[in-house]
């Protein structure tokens, strides 16, 4: 995945977290399966998007060290 991409996945991670939990509220609240069943999906596609987001920005540091050394406070990516 391109580094110019990376907004998209996170938006639509955020969009799939947001609608499955509106989903789950109305399925719940309504009495409804399948309507939970639904939006767990969307939560679990929603927490799947956000996570390889993550993991990717965090590979794409591009550096030699490892996480504890570029997270440091005061210290470098370079």
């Amino acid at each position: 995945m391109e580094k110019k991409y990376f907004w998209v996945v996170r938006l639509l991670g955020k969009g799939f977290l947001f609608l499955g939990f509106l989903l789950a509220l109305y399925g719940l609240s309504q009495s409804s399966k399948f309507l939970v069943d639904v939006s767990l999906g969307l939560l679990a596609i929603g927490i799947v998007m956000m996570a390889a987001s993550v993991y990717h920005v965090l590979k794409s540091r591009g550096t030699g060290k490892g996480p504890s050394e570029w997270m440091r406070p005061g210290g470098t990516t370079k």
